[in-house]
């Protein structure tokens, strides 16, 4: 009898406990920004030095469902993040933010919590392209003319050089683990493709990791990453 009422009330403790979190409302947001967008080339353009304002919006197609919750714009936990010349950049808890970028490429990640911690991650990179000034050599003009004379002016537009952003190529390496148990066996694999000074800063910066492995038996491996601070987490 002790035991019946014991799992009696476990149940209950559990179905209390699942009602005071409901389950999350599928979201969406929408990039807003203030630059020139290129739909042939899938991408936004401004002028070097532009002040550009990175804002969104979200849309909530479950909103106020029964038994859920209210979602809005003023309870979303915006995250913009992108990499620059300088290192790593972005600004977190605010849907809009201003800045000037320098000339170059930029991929501008987004992603929104709600207030019930449910996350919605922009499916691609935002791709910006700030070109550099142009110079404006061999223009002409005549220095001094009379009242009545012609002038020359002729102004000549040099374009800019082109931008490249040279990406490493990314070295997959084969490894063979003994079939052995009782021990750790590990392997260290160098990855070439960050960009200079970018760091992993937390999960949310890694977006996957993947693994092809051949094993009879997926119980016997138990699997984790150790970043240089010691800290592990566990994949399987």
């Amino acid at each position: 009898m002790k035991r019946l009422v014991m799992l009696l009330c476990a149940v209950v403790i559990s179905i209390f406990s699942y009602s005071q979190q409901p389950p999350c409302q599928d979201f969406t947001v929408v990039p807003d920004i203030n630059a020139r967008w290129n739909e042939e080339e899938n991408r936004y353009e401004a002028c070097a030095d532009s002040y550009i304002t990175l804002s969104a919006h979200g849309v909530f197609p479950n909103n106020d469902a029964p038994n859920g919750y209210h979602q809005s714009d003023e309870n979303l936990i915006y995250c913009w993040s992108w990499y620059a010349e300088d290192g790593f950049q972005g600004a977190n808890n605010v849907y809009s933010v201003g800045t000037t970028f320098a000339h170059g490429g930029y991929y501008i990640m987004l992603q929104a919590t709600d207030q019930n911690g449910c996350r919605y991650v922009y499916p691609e990179p935002i791709v910006l392209v700030v070109s550099a000034p142009p110079t404006f050599e061999g223009t002409a003009v005549t220095p001094e003319i009379c009242p009545g004379e012609a002038a020359l002016l002729d102004g000549r537009v040099q374009p800019p050089d082109p931008w490249e952003m040279e990406i490493p190529e990314q070295i997959v390496e084969q490894h063979c683990f003994v079939d052995e148990t009782g021990y750790v066996q590990s392997m260290c694999f160098e990855h070439n493709a960050f960009a200079p000074g970018q760091l992993i800063q937390s999960a949310n910066d890694i977006e996957s990791i993947a693994i092809d492995m051949e094993h009879s038996y997926l119980g016997d491996l138990e699997v984790w990453i150790t970043c240089p601070s010691g800290n592990r987490l566990t994949l399987f």
